[in-house]
């Protein structure tokens, strides 16, 4: 018995070593791929589905009306330029002065200036009526406006940046471009001291060093001001309107080519 079941223990022993020995091969074998064109029939027409479109169209009406709603007038059409454009300056100045008035609303301090990235800034502004639809094109990102203060080092650092870009939107400051350096900076209406510390107001995104700016790290101080960049110009814009105001923004030589 016990040889027996030896015996069919070695037969399955030596089936198994059979089977463990053989290797199955497997090889991919080239074939031709052939890519064609199918044309599109010009003639086919999607039919809207009437009852998906009923469920939409009543907050689509709303959004319509909030997009199309006229904040303000240009005078002209604002464009964005290097070392300074209309509309870069333009933008900067609005959120110099919109965010100032937020922090001294919640017992902050002034703001000393702005600096932005042309590349925040997606679209034109038209001339004649501007709309919130116009706003939205124009910064469709969703980043807040931040405070930092910096020191007189990390501030000179920050303006031989704009130097080497070629310039970017700022507002709240004056200076010339020299051989990739900024000079004759001024601050206000006071020269540019390396001692001192400013306050500047950025975007969220920039404040924590996008676009290789990391001279804003690490700052003296830092306060979010929990209010959106793109909210700070629509609330500008439509308290500009209930001036009776329009928009008359042009260059000044905010950022030059020194001779």
């Amino acid at each position: 018995m016990i040889s027996r079941i030896l015996f069919k223990s070695l037969i399955a022993f030596s089936l198994f070593a059979c089977l463990s020995a053989c290797k199955v091969h497997y090889a991919i074998k080239e074939t031709e791929t052939v890519a064609g064109v199918i044309a599109l029939d010009s003639t086919l027409k999607i039919t809207e589905d009437s009852t998906a479109a009923a469920i939409i169209a009543p907050y689509k009406a709303a959004m319509d009306a909030e997009m199309n709603e006229v904040l303000a007038y240009s005078e002209r059409a604002l464009v964005k330029d290097q070392p300074e454009g209309a509309l870069g300056s333009f933008i900067a100045d609005v959120v110099l002065s919109m965010s100032t008035q937020y922090s001294i609303a919640q017992g902050g301090q002034n703001v000393n200036f702005c600096m932005l990235n042309n590349g925040g800034l997606r679209s034109t502004l038209p001339k004649g009526a501007i709309t919130t639809r116009n706003i939205f094109e124009l910064m469709p990102f969703e980043n807040k406006l931040v405070l930092l203060q910096l020191t007189g080092n990390k501030t000179h650092q920050m303006f031989d940046f704009i130097a080497r870009e070629g310039g970017m939107p700022v507002a709240g400051v004056r200076m010339g471009i020299k051989n990739d350096h900024a000079v004759n900076i001024m601050v206000g209406a006071q020269a540019f001291d390396s001692t001192a510390n400013y306050w500047v107001v950025t975007s969220d995104y920039l404040s924590e060093g996008g676009d290789n700016m990391t001279f804003f790290n690490d700052p003296l101080q830092k306060v979010a001001l929990q209010q959106k960049v793109r909210d700070a110009i629509i609330d500008y814009l439509r308290k500009l309107t209930s001036q009776g105001k329009t928009i008359d923004a042009t260059t000044d030589k905010r950022v030059y080519y020194e001779n």
